[in-house]
């Protein structure tokens, strides 16, 4: 009887030189290029990318990726703005810091033992990962009472680098942080008034990225433009923007992982 013929295991490795390198550059503050290192990394994932509607992503113009906080056992969720940077490095030249991806300033924990241990120690490690590759640091979600001035200081920043004459392209999940089984949630007060605020600058585009059996994919949206109806009170605003960006974000995705707005996918 012949042999089973093994199936390919889905893999993301980190190049020992590279993970060197970084920590070089970690311990002394020195900066690196994001989209040269998300190159490498994305080099590694094999079986290779399903990728999908590359050619929706403009070659040039002012724009915003938003995309799910998708996670698995296998993956951790920094490799989507990886997988999104390396892409479209090779869709149109990005500078060493091409993209400005906001990531959470800390990792949180419901019990009080890791929060007074780990959380501290990401907070201090995530500054430093964020000079050396020009990320924006926004304390995570939910928020704390302490660190509302730092939110509003990360939003700020921001929104100056997408009013800039040439800003650089910009990224994030509009969640914050993860759900139940990487389903999409509905992203926390407040973040649809900031992506309206980019919206006056920026175009954007949605991203999917999921993992489907022994394979990753990621899938570019059309790129669109977020103005919200005339009419509506603060609140609904804030609602109806943080909606249409997680519904054009849900369209790319399979239906297992619409979570939150599963009625509403289905609907359309």
């Amino acid at each position: 009887m012949a042999p089973k013929e093994e199936l390919p295991r889905l893999r993301y490795r980190y190049p020992a030189r590279l993970i060197l390198q970084l920590a070089w550059a970690f311990l002394c503050g020195r900066e690196r290029s994001f989209p040269g290192d998300a190159a490498r990394l994305y080099g590694t994932i094999a079986p290779r990318p399903q990728v999908e509607g590359l050619e929706r992503v403009p070659e040039r113009g002012n724009m915003a990726f938003v995309f799910n906080h998708y996670y698995s056992r296998s993956f951790a969720s920094w490799w989507s703005p990886i997988s999104i940077t390396a892409l479209v490095q090779g869709r149109r030249s990005l500078a060493p810091g091409g993209i400005s991806w906001i990531m959470a300033g800390a990792w949180t924990y419901p019990d009080a033992l890791r929060q007074r241990i780990i959380t501290p120690l990401t907070q201090w490690a995530f500054r430093r990962l964020a000079h050396v590759y020009g990320l924006v640091v926004m304390p995570p979600m939910p928020p704390r009472p302490h660190e509302v001035e730092a939110r509003a200081g990360a939003v700020r920043h921001m929104l100056a680098l997408a009013r800039r004459e040439c800003p650089p392209l910009l990224g994030l999940s509009p969640e914050g942080h993860d759900g139940p089984k990487a389903n999409l949630i509905e992203p926390p007060s407040g973040v649809g008034r900031f992506l309206l605020l980019l919206g006056t600058s920026l175009a954007f585009v949605p991203v999917g990225v999921y993992e489907e059996g022994d394979r990753l994919v990621v899938r570019f949206g059309e790129p669109f433009a977020l103005q919200s109806p005339e009419g509506l009170a603060p609140g609904d605003r804030d609602a109806w923007a943080s909606t249409e960006v997680m519904l054009a974000i849900g369209r790319l995705l399979p239906p297992r992982l619409w979570g939150a707005y599963r009625s509403r996918l289905a609907g359309r």
